[in-house]
């Protein structure tokens, strides 16, 4: 019985990782593959796991993550990072990364399940219960703070896309 790798070399050390995968499994054949770039990893990872329209991988502190899509209710960049807040409560930040956001999340857009909300920041449509004034609240109870210009592309998107849960815009929030 064997496990495949597959990493970054320009992100990870290949040493590290095999002699991690040696002490926590000293019996198991490792077998490294090396992906050109974040992208490629990402591609490739995805498509071991299945289901790739409906999965987001994370590279973390702790190894790759592969979440679901629709467990994700936010996700804003943090620097060189970006933060991942999901339907359970739990957050996932990213290792440091040296593509951009936008790239970062390109798979997630791709989707048609989140909504740019600005620069950095993306909301899942089904974790927005209204959007009104310049805000953002959402059905965990977060109040998310956007433009005019980013609020009347969020509205366009949402009336010619399909609706969160809730479908309402400008009605009174129930939870905040």
């Amino acid at each position: 019985m064997g496990v495949t790798v597959i990493v970054c070399p320009a992100t990870v050390d290949i040493q590290t990782v095999l002699s991690r995968c040696r002490k926590k499994a000293p019996g198991l054949e490792v077998r490294v593959e090396k992906a050109r770039d974040e992208a490629e990893l990402e591609s490739r990872l995805r498509a071991l796991a299945g289901s790739e329209r409906n999965t987001f991988t994370v590279n973390t502190k702790g190894g790759v993550r592969i979440v679901q899509a629709d467990s994700i209710m936010l996700c804003r960049a943090e620097g060189h990072r970006f933060r991942l807040w999901l339907n359970d409560g739990s957050q996932l930040l990213s290792c440091t990364t040296r593509v951009p956001f936008s790239k970062n999340v390109a798979p997630l857009l791709e989707m048609d399940r989140f909504l740019r909300t600005g620069a950095t920041v993306l909301v899942s449509l089904d974790a927005i219960e209204v959007i009104r004034d310049g805000h953002i609240w959402m059905t965990n109870g977060m109040k998310l703070s956007f433009s005019a210009r980013w609020q009347a592309l969020a509205e366009r998107t949402l009336r010619y896309g399909r609706l969160g849960k809730s479908g309402k815009m400008g009605a009174e929030p129930s939870e905040v």
